[in-house]
């Protein structure tokens, strides 16, 4: 814990910012189960929607700053690709 009270108050922020990462990598991954699982039934419907909730989940984990741009990016061409490769 800091001396000063500045270094107390950005303590708090930090404990703060750090539940927020935590669900929002909380929800990523269950995003991606339920697309994995989609996937799995092949079920093109269910497909699409997981897909759109996936890319919602990564892309408000980017705009938070709890992953980068270029990763949720990244994640969203490889579940694409996963999808696509399913379909084939």
């Amino acid at each position: 814990m800091g001396h000063t009270p500045s270094a107390k108050k950005r303590a708090k922020t930090y404990l703060k910012q750090r539940a927020r990462n935590r669900d929002n990598r909380a929800t990523m991954k269950d995003e991606k189960k339920e697309l994995l699982a989609a996937i799995g039934k092949k079920d093109k419907a269910a497909i699409e929607v997981a897909v759109r909730e996936y890319h919602s989940a990564l892309d408000k984990a980017a705009k938070k700053g709890t992953i980068k741009q270029n990763q949720a990016t990244r994640k969203k061409t490889r579940a694409l690709a996963a999808v696509k490769k399913a379909m084939a």
